[in-house]
């Protein structure tokens, strides 16, 4: 739905949405380029198959380069599309940074998609799991104001603490090229491993505060500790 009214009023748009049937959004993400906006829209469907604990689900990213009234599939796959972020460097302007899956949902393929990057804007994406061990990514995600490059992301949810896998706080310095867990069981940290939110501090970009049901915890070197 779309409003022009600051929200008064809203007018509903489907044109290029060939999957509405048990499809859920889960975030808006706006990029400006060249003065249009580009919006992109992460979603879920409901593959209609129970898993451990939750529905399976498979992801979607759905774009729009017309204000919403038509859309294209930019991204299928199979798990769900939950935050998609904007990081352009200076030898790329249309890079973008996509997570999928969240803890209240299974990857219909069971391990995950992890992070998806793209260097023209969605029109392709590559697998970046380089450093990681898990590939289920609902426990939030920020970058930093001042180092744009910089990602933390938080990992976790009962499906794959069963299996073995663990979660925790993940970094990357290169734009999520590649990564490195900062917290965690894997680290000998003695934490619980379902993060479910992160944030950089908006008065000092050294102080991150992650959560998860335990706990809050705050770092004030970027994530390093």
């Amino acid at each position: 739905y779309k409003s022009t009214d600051t929200g008064a009023t809203y007018s509903a748009f489907t044109n290029g949405l060939d999957q509405d049937e048990g499809l859920t959004i889960r975030n808006f993400t706006v990029v400006k380029i060249d003065d249009v906006k580009t919006i992109f829209m992460s979603c879920e469907l409901d593959a209609g198959v129970q898993g451990d604990e939750f529905s399976k689900v498979k992801g979607l990213v759905y774009k729009t380069i017309d204000g919403g009234l038509n859309w294209t599939k930019a991204w299928e796959g199979e798990s769900l599309a939950r935050w998609l972020e904007p990081i352009p460097s200076a030898t790329n302007p249309d890079r973008l940074v996509l997570a999928t899956g969240i803890f209240d949902r299974e990857a219909f393929n069971t391990n995950g998609e992890g992070i998806l990057v793209s260097t023209d804007n969605g029109e392709s994406w590559n697998n970046s799991k380089e450093g990681l061990s898990n590939s289920l990514f609902g426990g939030g995600r920020d970058c930093s104001s001042e180092s744009p490059n910089m990602i933390l992301i938080g990992t976790g949810n009962n499906s794959d603490t069963r299996k073995g896998i663990n979660g925790g706080i993940y970094k990357s310095v290169d734009g999520g090229a590649t990564w490195t867990l900062k917290l965690g069981i894997a680290n000998g940290d003695e934490v619980q491993d379902k993060f479910t939110a992160i944030q950089f501090s908006e008065s000092d970009p050294e102080i991150v505060y992650a959560a998860n049901e335990i706990a809050v915890y705050r770092s004030d070197d970027s994530g390093e500790t």
